[in-house]
């Protein structure tokens, strides 16, 4: 009835997510690289995704912190962690609450800006401008791992933990 390829074959309920904006990411990870598809790519089956437009949940698991978090509650493989389901789904995100909802909202404009830098990163080919872009980088990484910190209430003690200093 249908092509081989065809994934409404099986009676995808999810179909029609593949083409909304969502979080997407290896099953099998060394470090975070949870990246965010706004063009409706289609994607294998070493590719998962989560089909959320959301800006904040993909700071956070690229965050330090969203990494320690997995690797608490993933299953280690060599150097890495195999993200499936029963287990990604146990880390804990924190609930908003009008106290913290600066906090949301300081790590999107982040995302926003990594993402855009990103784009910008890959398009130029002068060096001194990627090595502008890459610190760029760095220094909103950096300020999302400290926005997530704040937002999980983190003592210097516990960010030594996650950082493993």
């Amino acid at each position: 009835r249908f092509p081989w390829y065809a994934l409404s074959r099986y009676a995808s309920d999810y179909v029609n997510e593949f083409t909304n904006p969502k979080i997407v990411y290896q099953v099998m990870q060394v470090k975070p690289c949870f990246a965010f598809d706004n063009n409706g790519f289609f994607c294998n089956n070493s590719i998962w995704f989560l089909p959320l437009n959301d800006k904040f949940l993909l700071g956070l698991l690229n965050s330090t912190l969203g990494w320690y978090l997995i690797s608490k509650h993933c299953t280690q493989i060599q150097s890495g962690y195999q993200l499936i389901n029963k287990y990604f789904e146990k880390i804990s995100i924190k609930q908003f609450t009008k106290e913290n909802k600066s906090l949301r909202e300081q790590v999107e404009n982040f995302v926003e800006q990594l993402l855009q830098l990103n784009k910008d990163l890959q398009a130029t080919t002068l060096e001194t401008k990627k090595e502008q872009l890459k610190n760029k980088i760095d220094y909103c990484e950096n300020k999302i791992n400290q926005l997530v910190y704040q937002l999980y209430n983190l003592t210097e003690e516990e960010i030594k933990i996650v950082e493993n200093k």
